[in-house]
């Protein structure tokens, strides 16, 4: 069997081993956010920034920052919700809308590691695209190291 033969599927399991990591821890932050204390925050800044796909159609990405205070030491963060890295562009602009500059806004903050908020806790679809992205992944490294 050529090298290419086996680094394909190694490549790719190990994009879809990343994937499912990243949205299974996504998914137990979210679970915990709900029951995180709350504190009074900032929206420091909310820009929409173009990226573009390999598809080569632009779509939007938010970045919302705000700044809080937790056990009494300010804090900035940038997370609106867990999985947000992978929200759709009409969502980005949504978003965008909802969290304008200099509104203030209630921040979910982990007290273990107060670094750590959101703005919109709970589980939201995005972690679990990304898990399905991941095992569907797995299944085709899979399917090509067999072949």
């Amino acid at each position: 069997m050529p090298v290419t033969q086996y680094l394909v599927p190694v490549v790719v399991g190990t994009g879809g081993l990343t994937a499912m990591i990243a949205a299974a821890s996504g998914m137990r932050f979210a679970r915990r956010s709900l029951q995180w204390p709350v504190a009074n925050g900032q929206v420091k800044s909310s820009d929409l920034r173009m990226r573009w796909r390999k598809s080569l159609i632009p779509s939007w990405d938010v970045v919302v920052v705000y700044t809080y205070l937790a056990l009494d030491q300010p804090f900035e963060s940038d997370r609106v919700f867990f999985g947000d890295w992978c929200a759709s562009s009409d969502r980005a602009v949504r978003i965008a809308k909802r969290y304008p500059m200099n509104t203030e806004v209630r921040v979910h903050y982990d007290p273990q590691a107060p670094s750590r908020a959101v703005l919109e806790p709970g589980l939201t679809r995005y972690p679990i695209y990304g898990m399905l992205i991941g095992v569907t992944l797995v299944a085709v490294a899979v399917l090509v190291w067999r072949s």
